[in-house]
């Protein structure tokens, strides 16, 4: 699903597709618009398609993978994508989620929002310490000759 596929649609039809009002997607579009200069090289993504990668990421719990295939756009760069985005967001004023609830609950919350990003794991380097080198003629079975 690409933003030019969808921007004309009916907005009860965009927010079925995703999750949010049109005017709510405009404001996240001005949001991301702002700061996109000092991000660094561009993506072959649009600003409209790189929030419909996270709004899809967040919304429908589908892996990076599956949604770097739709894209045709590399697993990392996926990653680096939603990073980027959710990163510009959470500085933004408009969009700030409180930190921690208030001892005494005076808000009336309206929506909750998870964070279910996904986290590179390191693997270790192999070398020649970690490797366990037997040499050849241990490894086989001795036969005694008489």
């Amino acid at each position: 699903m690409r933003y030019k596929d969808i921007k004309d649609t009916k907005p009860e039809d965009f927010k079925r597709l995703t999750g949010i009002q049109k005017t709510t997607f405009d404001e996240l579009y001005k949001a991301v618009n702002q700061t996109v200069g000092k991000l660094g090289r561009c993506t072959r993504l649009g600003i409209g398609d790189q929030i419909l990668l996270c709004l899809m990421y967040w919304r429908e719990y589908r892996t990076q993978f599956h949604i770097a295939n739709d894209y045709g756009i590399s697993e990392a760069t996926c990653s680096r994508i939603i990073t980027n985005v959710e990163n510009i967001l959470s500085k933004h004023p408009e969009f700030v989620i409180p930190k921690r609830q208030p001892k005494r609950s005076t808000l009336t919350w309206k929506a909750v929002i998870v964070d279910v990003t996904e986290s590179p794991i390191q693997r270790p380097k192999k070398n020649k310490k970690t490797i366990t080198v037997a040499k050849r003629n241990d490894t086989r079975s001795k036969v005694k000759s008489s």
